[in-house]
């Protein structure tokens, strides 16, 4: 039962933004009160801060060393990718009807 109302406090205030969980976990670590924990012992404090430093851990990820050119490398690719696509269709509209039907005629040599 009491997993149930630090999971309920912990979703109330994810619903407040991030700003203000950080808020709340800084209150916590200085042993302040907070705003809607009056009822909750030492223990489902404890419990509720851990439970908002997971949650906040998956916000607070940096990337690893080595990954800053991944957009790029996307962003490259696509262009890319673009243009053979875009050279295509204009290679496909322009041909020439006359090159067409010499490709198509048999050779008479």
């Amino acid at each position: 039962m009491r997993e149930q109302i630090v999971a309920r406090q912990v979703e109330a205030l994810c619903q407040h933004g991030c700003r203000e969980v950080r808020r709340v976990l800084r209150r916590l670590d200085r042993g302040e009160p907070v705003a809607g924990t009056e009822g909750l012992d030492a223990e489902e404090r404890e419990a509720l801060r851990r439970e908002l430093e997971s949650v906040m851990a998956v916000y607070d990820r940096r990337p690893r060393a080595g990954r800053g050119w991944g957009w790029a490398l996307g962003a490259a690719v696509a262009a890319w990718f673009g243009l053979m696509l875009a050279a295509s269709h204009w290679a496909y509209h322009h041909k020439s009807p006359r090159r067409v039907a010499d490709a198509a005629a048999p050779r008479t040599r």
